[in-house]
């Protein structure tokens, strides 16, 4: 009943919304729930297991980011050719929860993690519905830009807190103590933080405002300071990539200055770091358990490829069969713990998808204008790093916001390369219509 209640409610805020005069400074207003509130729904959840490792709560809980990105969804319009997309997404959860009832069997854990899928999916399209409406308001994006760095800042003043001591933080199993800001896992704060970054460049290379230029400048290097107190290698490899990828295909002048400026800012704010980094590759200069993992992943790809295991229950299936993974510990590869829950089939309709729409905006990179495109390219880069060193990229706290993100991106580029085309038209029909008038003399 809750649900129903919940649903009624979001297709009366999207009629609303459709219909406000600043709708698109809502819709961002919303998105930003993607960062600011990772939190479930009061009310909805039954008792948790803390020793629960996986995607998603261990009892089936509504986070709040479900039904505000199917509210922008409802409440920005889009093309049809979208809807088509939405539909066949649709389609794949579903019979993920057909799945669940006929085949991988119903538990609270599965369908945990069927919500927190649906909730990604959503942040995906939501990111790119926002950006196809709001990317030509500078009111919009210079708004994204204020609510990205707040939530930056209330992770530095935690981060601050805590690496100050005052906030208590638990040691790791290698004697460090690692800022995780508002987030349960020091290097859920630092994946976040990449897509923060991502989220705030595009801007930051077309944008004139000198106070815009700075509130972006502090966004990115408070990243790189807490990505550093957080002390994650992957982290730090992976928004290094990204930003020397896009420095490298930058193709206007103000983009490749700016993408100079924040390779400097990023190796300057890491020095103080150094130690750190070297004090985590001499105690674990193999990864851990990482080698046992993936071979149990890969022995029980073997034994159910098609169909997988069911969402959020990788530890409680495989644990039967292997000793490390019993110890509540996925494989640490976001990718592999995907495909070994939800099966190739599953994977191909949702994660293929999502990527290969993600990445068809790309090729637009070679456009001089299209700054988004290349980012983006980064991006993804940055998204493989941290999806192939851990697991930590599927947790509900994290893979909404990082497909928002790139959705986002996505839906930026070809909103710019749509922009670039209509000019284009446009100049060559009105040269068109200067040489008719020359000849007509």
């Amino acid at each position: 009943m809750a649900y129903c209640v919940i649903g009624l409610l979001v297709l009366i805020a999207a009629r609303m919304i459709r219909l406000a005069k600043h709708r698109n400074l809502i819709a961002v207003l919303l998105a930003s729930a993607v960062f600011y509130l990772p939190r479930q729904v009061p009310g909805l959840g039954g008792a948790l297991d803390p020793n629960h490792a996986g995607m998603a709560p261990s009892d089936v809980t509504l986070y709040l980011a479900l039904p505000i990105m199917l509210l922008i969804m409802l409440a920005l319009p889009v093309t049809q050719r979208e809807h088509g997309q939405r539909y066949l997404v649709l389609l794949g959860i579903v019979l993920m929860a057909v799945a669940i009832e006929l085949h991988w069997g119903s538990t609270p854990a599965r369908w945990s993690g069927l919500l927190s899928w649906a909730t990604a999916v959503a942040a995906w399209f939501a990111g790119r519905a926002v950006a196809g409406n709001a990317w030509d308001d500078r009111r919009s994006r210079l708004l994204l830009a204020w609510l990205v760095a707040g939530f930056v800042l209330l992770q530095l003043l935690v981060g601050v807190l805590q690496a100050s001591g005052i906030l208590t933080l638990n040691a790791t199993d290698q004697g460090l103590l690692r800022v995780r800001g508002t987030f349960g896992h020091a290097g859920d704060l630092g994946k976040v933080l990449v897509a923060c970054v991502a989220i705030t460049l595009p801007s930051l290379a077309n944008e004139s405002d000198e106070r815009y230029r700075r509130l972006a400048y502090f966004t990115l290097g408070a990243s790189f300071v807490l990505i550093g107190l957080s002390a994650s290698r992957a982290n730090l490899l992976a928004i290094l990539v990204m930003i020397i990828a896009w420095a490298l295909i930058a193709r206007n002048r103000q983009e490749r200055m700016v993408s100079r400026r924040m390779v400097t800012l990023g190796t300057v704010a890491m020095i103080p770091f150094v130690g750190t980094y070297l004090l985590r590759l001499q105690a674990d200069p193999n990864g851990g358990s990482r080698p046992q993992l993936m071979e149990a992943a890969w022995e029980q790809m073997a034994r159910t490829p098609y169909f997988g295991v069911g969402p959020n229950s990788y530890v409680q299936t495989v644990g039967i069969y292997d000793a490390f993974t019993a110890r509540g510990l996925p494989v640490h590869n976001a990718l592999m713990l995907a495909a070994v829950e939800l099966g190739l089939i599953a994977i191909f309709v949702i994660i293929f998808f999502i990527s290969a729409r993600t990445f068809t905006s790309i090729p637009f990179a070679r456009q001089e204008s299209n700054v988004p495109a290349r980012v983006l390219f980064g991006y993804g880069l940055a998204v493989i790093v941290l999806s192939i060193s851990g697991w930590g990229m599927l947790k509900i706290t994290v893979l909404p916001a990082v497909l928002f993100v790139a959705g986002f991106l996505a839906g930026a580029a070809r909103r710019v390369s749509t922009d670039r085309d209509v000019v284009g038209r446009e100049n060559e029909t009105g040269a068109a219509l200067e040489s008719i008038l020359k000849g007509s003399r």
